[in-house]
């Protein structure tokens, strides 16, 4: 007895053609055992469930599922399903031998988990390739065993992580991995898994690196994350530098390194036992420091991987600030950004943004020392093709805000006193208000808020 679990949607209207051509292969496969086929649709046209009832001959039972999102339609199909044995199969996927369930019953007697070789069709079912399954429980960046439709395993508490986008079917298999040992591999072409424009791996944004690091951050899989400094730039705030120490201790900051670069030489910051701090000579201001970090000459500055610039009054907005930069790197992407302003012209505000080693090592600086504040603004908005972002626009590669200012990971308390005209933004200016209900306690950030809503009513 066997479930073949069968998660749906409207795949840009293709999905019912899809789902009758899967029906009719089961309607070839030769099994002499009862079995169940469980339809758990996502789809809002009424067309999955009208090709179910077409096919009344089979034990087929259609359940509409409101809940979206691809693995929760799958954990719904998993939960539905009898029988101890489950087969899942994509909507698109097919049977191509006639004894393919057979097969996968008949290993599951004696294994937990059995992948098969796979053929490729497209999207008129012309074969276009195939694979031969594998796993490697240690490679979490090759899927060797491919769609979920080559898979069935036998029943227990093991679902599909709804957090994850791309890489989903990965860790389940690890997960079934860790449960079961190694599937039992059946070397016979059984399953034709189908590539086309309209399957949801193709209509959804790239995530795999970020889901990977999640997963790894979670330790739930073993693997290494990429070196993260955040750099802070000082001069004599030292509320800012105690509110930092505060935040940093609130938030998720696995793989990353809080370094402090104080732009004046004091004993203030002797008491700061947990964090690196790094004196250099007042010249420059915040631009000053980074062309030192870029240029690495700041003794004692850790290496890293990615380098994620603050100045010290801005201050972090979510506790996953540190991943909402670094997980939208991808192989086009050169910086992230809290915001690119297009005040005087288009261009990166330096007060928050995030780069990796390699683009930072190939910037290049409107005078070496920087020392004036028109050298900073050059770098920053003056300076046409020289300035930071066309400089990694030059490189080919993406310049991306991450997030509207509204819901950004950062945000810039000083900038809200400089600008006049930013006040009148009250989503933007009153940001400090959501601050404390994210990070409750901190008796500055208090603070802040009353001076501001005081200056609010005397510019008013």
């Amino acid at each position: 007895m066997i479930s073949i679990c069968i998660p749906t949607y409207e795949q840009k209207g293709h999905g019912a053609k899809y789902l009758a051509e899967l029906l009719v292969s089961i309607t070839r496969l030769n099994f002499n055992a009862p079995y169940e086929i469980l339809v758990s649709d996502n789809a809002t046209d009424g067309s999955i469930k009208k090709v179910c009832e077409a096919f009344a001959g089979l034990p087929i039972t259609y359940y509409f599922n409101p809940v979206k999102g691809a693995s929760e339609n799958i954990n719904n199909c998993i939960e539905l399903a009898r029988y101890d044995k489950i087969k899942l199969m994509m909507q698109d996927d097919l049977f191509i031998d006639p004894y393919a369930l057979q097969n996968y019953s008949d290993a599951l007697d004696m294994a937990g988990w059995v992948v098969a070789n796979s053929t490729h069709i497209n999207a008129r079912g012309l074969r276009t390739g195939q694979r031969l399954a594998e796993y490697d429980p240690h490679d979490f960046d090759h899927n060797k065993i491919g769609m979920p439709s080559v898979v069935a395993f036998r029943r227990s508490e093991l679902r599909f992580d709804p957090s994850l986008k791309t890489f989903c079917d990965l860790y389940f298999y690890y997960q079934l991995f860790q449960l079961y040992g190694p599937p039992e591999i059946l070397r016979k072409y059984l399953i034709a898994q189908r590539f086309h424009d309209a399957s949801l791996s193709r209509n959804q944004p790239p995530s795999h690196k970020k889901d990977k690091q999640a997963l790894i951050r979670r330790g739930l899989i073993p693997g290494s994350l990429p070196r993260v400094v955040v750099a802070v730039v000082v001069y004599d705030r030292f509320e800012n530098v105690d509110r930092w120490l505060d935040l940093w201790a609130r938030c998720n900051t696995k793989g990353a390194e809080l370094v402090i670069i104080v732009n004046n030489k004091t004993t203030r910051y002797e008491q700061y036992e947990t964090v690196r701090i790094i004196e250099r000579p007042n010249v420059g201001f915040d631009i000053g420091a980074l062309q030192d970090v870029c240029k690495e000459r700041l003794e004692g500055f850790p290496d890293y991987d990615y380098l994620l610039c603050c100045t010290d009054d801005t201050i972090p907005m979510s506790p996953d600030f540190i991943n909402d930069f670094i997980d939208p790197f991808e192989k086009r992407v050169g910086l992230t950004c809290m915001q690119i302003s297009r005040e005087v012209t288009r261009h990166v505000r330096t007060t928050g943004f995030c780069i990796p080693k390699a683009v930072a090592k190939r910037l290049v600086f409107p005078a070496d020392p920087i020392k004036t504040v028109q050298e900073c603004w050059h770098f920053e908005h003056r300076g046409g093709p020289r300035t930071l972002l066309k400089q990694v626009e030059r490189m080919s590669l993406v310049c991306l805000q991450i997030a509207p200012l509204e819901k950004s990971p950062l945000y810039d308390m000083g900038f809200w006193y400089r600008n006049e005209q930013a006040r009148k933004q009250a989503h933007l200016y009153d940001r400090m208000k959501e601050h404390e209900k994210i990070f409750p306690n901190l008796e500055y950030d208090r603070a802040i808020t009353r001076e501001k809503d005081q200056a609010t009513q005397s510019a008013g």
